[in-house]
């Protein structure tokens, strides 16, 4: 488990991370994998620090709630990763891959499947939802 850090020893470590991150780049001003690596940790930190918001799904409205099936519960669970994926693509995100079903790989719908109807049914609410609202948006062009 995580040990909780306080907010100024947070911030400490940061300032110091920062000042390194500075003296190295002065000491080898023209090292691109350096740069490189630094900018990929600062992204990092920005994706982690936007994702409790991205996640916090108490403001949305009922008609939200409704339109991506969040509301019931055989297509709860998939409607809120697509509200989540619809949200990440609203803050720059370009690649999202949505599982769906049962396990990490998720579950292939086929005859095999005992409960194919019902994995269809709660995946079939937010599909929509998501493709409108991003054309809306003028996120995509075509989908």
């Amino acid at each position: 488990p995580e040990i909780p850090v306080a907010p100024g020893e947070q911030k400490a470590g940061f300032a110091l991370s920062d000042k390194l991150n500075k003296l190295r780049t002065k000491q080898y001003p023209d090292d691109a994998a350096l740069d490189a690596r630094i900018k990929s940790y600062e992204l990092a930190f920005r994706m982690q620090k936007s994702l409790p918001d991205v996640l916090d799904f108490t403001k949305e409205t009922v008609e939200t709630t409704k339109l991506y099936g969040i509301d019931r519960p055989e297509t709860r669970e998939f409607g809120l990763q697509l509200l989540a994926s619809r949200r990440l693509v609203e803050r720059g995100v370009r690649f999202i891959q949505i599982q769906h079903g049962a396990g990490g790989a998720g579950v292939w719908v086929t005859f095999a499947v005992p409960d194919a109807g019902k994995l269809c049914r709660s995946g079939a609410s937010g599909r929509p939802a998501v493709r409108n609202r991003i054309r809306a948006h003028f996120l995509l062009k075509s989908s």
